[in-house]
C-alpha cells in the first residue's frame, strides 16, 4: 500500500516497486474506515508505506487486517498533531531505511504484462474495484505526451493526487519518458494556482470536472492573462465557460476523456466543437450503442464503447473479480458505463 500526498517518496516507491517485482496499491490519504480496510484486504497488501498524517487511519483498521505485516511511516510533520511511527506498535520510520547501505537487485519484472499497480475505482456504486495495471501499460501511457502535444520545452503541472490516474498517467508517465521537469503540488489550490504556475514556469496543467468553475469563480486580477501557460488539459470544461476561460487566462483548452480501465478521446486545440471531448486517437475505434448493442444515430443517447481498430479484444482485469472483468469487456468492447 502507498498512502501519501505527492511527496518525492511516492514516485521513488513506484520505481522501486517495479524494479523489485512488487505491486503497489495507491490509496488516497483521506481514505479511512471500512473503505480503507476493504482496499488493503482486497488487494492482499502485506505492508503499507504511509505518511504520518494517514497513520491514525491505518492504525484504526489494523486489527481487521491479519495479513498486514509491516507499516513504514514517512514522517512529514506537515499536519500538526499527527502521530509518529513510535506511537504505533510495529511501525517504523521511513528515514532510517535510507541511511542503511544500498542493496542492488536485478530487475525482477520478467515481462511487460507483469503487474505494476492496482488502482481502485471510486466505489460510488458499491465496493471499489481494483484495476490491475501492468508495467507495459504504464510505459504505454507515456505516449499520452505525444498525443496531446507535449514539447521538449514544456513544464507540466498537476495539483491532483498521484493516487489517481490523471496525475499518474497524463502528467507523470509522459514527463518521465520525455524527460520533462514536471511540477506537482501536495494539494491543489485554486487561490494560489497562478502564482505557483508563474513561479515554476509551468506551460501545461490539468483540470478535472468542477475545478475549472472553481478557478474561474476566483475574483479577477489584473495579471490573470500574464502567465506562462499555453494549454490546459481539461476533462469536463463547461461549454459555456470554455471561451471565457481561454480569454481571461490567455491560453487554449485541450479537452480529453479517458478512464483508468482504458478508452480515450481527444479534442485538440481549435479542431473540434467547443464542449466536445473529441474523437478517439488513431488505432482506437469508438461508438455509442443502445441497450441492444446497436449503434445509435446522431443525437441519441447511448453507452460509449471502444476497442483497438484491429478488432483485438479488450482485456481489463479487476483484481479477484472475474465477473466484473467480463462485464466490462462484454463482446470484446470496453464498456464505459
Amino acid at each position: 500500500g502507498l498512502m501519501m500526498r505527492n511527496h518525492p517518496e511516492f514516485i521513488e516507491t513506484m520505481v522501486a516497486a517495479s524494479a523489485s517485482g512488487c505491486v503497489f496499491v495507491p490509496i488516497d490519504p483521506r481514505t479511512r474506515g471500512a473503505k480503507l480496510a476493504y482496499t488493503l484486504r482486497n488487494s492482499e497488501c502485506r505492508g503499507i508505506i504511509c505518511a504520518d498524517y494517514a497513520l491514525a487511519q491505518v492504525a484504526a483498521v489494523r486489527g481487521e487486517l491479519p495479513d498486514l505485516e509491516w507499516i513504514v511511516v514517512l514522517e512529514s510533520r506537515e499536519d500538526p498533531g499527527s502521530p509518529a511511527a513510535a506511537d504505533v506498535p510495529g511501525a517504523e520510520p521511513f528515514a532510517p531505511l535510507l541511511d542503511t547501505a544500498e542493496k542492488y537487485v536485478d530487475v525482477r519484472v520478467d515481462a511487460p504484462l507483469d503487474p505494476f499497480e492496482i488502482i481502485y475505482t471510486s466505489g460510488t456504486t458499491g465496493d471499489p474495484k481494483g484495476v490491475v495495471c501492468s508495467n507495459g501499460r504504464y510505459v504505454g501511457a507515456s505516449a499520452m505526451g505525444y498525443l496531446i502535444g507535449f514539447t521538449p520545452e514544456d513544464r507540466p503541472y498537476n495539483g491532483l493526487s498521484l493516487t489517481h490516474g490523471n496525475a499518474q498517467l497524463i502528467t507523470l508517465a509522459p514527463s518521465l519518458t520525455m524527460k520533462l521537469r514536471a511540477v506537482f503540488s501536495r494539494r491543489f489550490t485554486k487561490s494560489r494556482l497562478w502564482d505557483v504556475l508563474r513561479e515554476h514556469g509551468c506551460t501545461v496543467f490539468n483540470l478535472l470536472g468542477g475545478m475549472a468553475t472553481a478557478i474561474y469563480s476566483e475574483p479577477p486580477k489584473p495579471n490573470d492573462a500574464d502567465n506562462p501557460v499555453r494549454v490546459v488539459l481539461s476533462a469536463g470544461m463547461p461549454a459555456e465557460l470554455w471561451e471565457a476561460f481561454e480569454k481571461r487566462f490567455n491560453l487554449k483548452i485541450l479537452e480529453c476523456y479517458g478512464a483508468v480501465e482504458g478508452g480515450l478521446a481527444i479534442n485538440p486545440v481549435g479542431v473540434g466543437p467547443i464542449g466536445s471531448f473529441g474523437k478517439p486517437p488513431p488505432g482506437l475505434d469508438m461508438k455509442i450503442v443502445d441497450e441492444q448493442g446497436n449503434e445509435c444515430p446522431p443525437g441519441v443517447v447511448g453507452e460509449l464503447i471502444s476497442r483497438p481498430s484491429t478488432g483485438e479484444r479488450v482485456e481489463v482485469e479487476y483484481f479477484k473479480n472475474e465477473e466484473a472483468s467480463r462485464k466490462k469487456t462484454h463482446g470484446g468492447w470496453l464498456r464505459s458505463g
